[in-house]
């Protein structure tokens, strides 16, 4: 009886999902004829999302977050967004495949004979900066150093782009990278890899790449200028991107995605 209570009782939530999609999409398409917020059928449906978080306990989180984001939707696009997470929770019970949504619960990051360190020179973009920041989160990077006016972790907008990431990497601002990179040559414990577009440079992906296996510091540089000569001429190797198509290069978060899971593979 209880199993059969429960299913029921799912196949209630189901539809009543399915009817708040239904009322989204029509305050979707009113608000963009009108140009105007549809106040009422919005707060009915954020009161329809709340009356079905008490019902349906498998989606109640997910509910209760969606059914706030709602009254703070300014525009039809952030509707349009909070859409398509009611539309993956009406058709969560069909998907063979689980998609992992939650962050995993990591104390401390893992301790690794090799570790990688970041040095960011002259950075433009804070949302660059966010995304190189969450990206180094995920692979396990050391330490990121904050060269030149590279925009540091404070900033709003690099916190926005890193989803909070800035507070679970350690950084350091150097005020001087010349002197940082003479500093950690004199060391010989480090190799530091620049990543640039130059014909002399070393394909990351070719057997010719030998990377050493010691605790390395990977270069970014300026998005429109790369890096400098300076800092060029005091790195042990200068690593590259093959690229296939019209433009020389990658944007250079894309390209330190690229290069980071490389570098991890040849140094475990």
């Amino acid at each position: 009886m209880k199993e059969q209570a429960n299913h029921i009782k799912s196949n209630l939530s189901s539809v009543l999902l399915k009817d708040l999609c239904q009322k989204g999409e029509k305050a979707y398409t009113v608000w963009q004829k009108n140009h105007l917020r549809p106040q009422k059928i919005l707060e009915k449906l954020e009161k329809d999302l709340l009356r079905l978080n008490f019902e349906d306990v498998n989606h109640q989180s997910n509910l209760e977050t969606l059914a706030k984001k709602i009254s703070y939707s300014k525009k039809p696009h952030d509707l349009n967004c909070l859409l398509v997470g009611l539309k993956r929770l009406q058709n969560e019970d069909d998907k063979p495949i689980l998609v992992n949504q939650e962050d995993k619960k990591i104390s401390t990051p893992k301790k690794t004979k090799y570790p990688i360190y970041i040095l960011l020179e002259n950075i433009r973009s804070a949302h660059n900066v966010g995304a190189i920041i969450r990206l180094a989160e995920c692979v396990g990077v050391k330490k990121i150093y904050i060269g030149g006016y590279t925009a540091k972790p404070d900033n709003p907008k690099v916190q926005k782009t890193s989803m909070n990431c800035h507070e679970d990497i350690e950084w350091k601002e150097v005020p001087d990278t010349i002197s940082f990179l003479d500093k950690i040559r004199d060391e010989k414990k480090w190799q530091i890899l620049a990543l640039e577009t130059v014909d002399e440079g070393t394909d990351i992906f070719s057997k010719t790449c030998r990377v050493t296996k010691k605790p390395s510091l990977l270069i970014l540089g300026n998005e429109r200028y790369g890096l400098s000569q300076e800092t060029l001429k005091r790195s042990h190797q200068i690593l590259t991107i093959p690229v296939y198509g019209k433009k020389n290069s990658l944007n250079v978060s894309v390209a330190a995605g690229v290069s980071l899971y490389q570098l991890k593979h040849q140094l475990q």
